[in-house]
């Protein structure tokens, strides 16, 4: 049975965050928005559970900020992560 991968995202760009997608490295679409309902204000921190029953570490992860801009990051390794920062 897979453990639950558990890290801090932490908002330090200038504008809200509204969407954060986590799909496994190797996946061809982004999974479902891990903050759905919600949004990450500037300078503040949410804990993340990720509970996907996959027994994988390697994400790639997609943040899109209120202003409309986006971030992408390949290859996460959330086994060995406490904190993730958008900037």
């Amino acid at each position: 049975m897979a453990e639950d991968l558990v890290f801090k995202l932490q908002n330090t760009a200038d504008s809200n965050v509204l969407v954060v997608n986590l799909s496994p490295v190797g996946t061809d679409d982004w999974e479902e928005n891990i903050i759905s309902g919600a949004f990450l204000a500037p300078n503040h921190e949410v804990d993340v559970h990720v509970r996907d029953g996959r027994d994988v570490c390697e994400y790639d992860i997609r943040v899109i900020f209120e202003d409309g801009s986006t971030v992408e990051d390949e290859g996460v390794d959330l086994c060995e992560l406490d904190t993730y920062t958008v900037e």
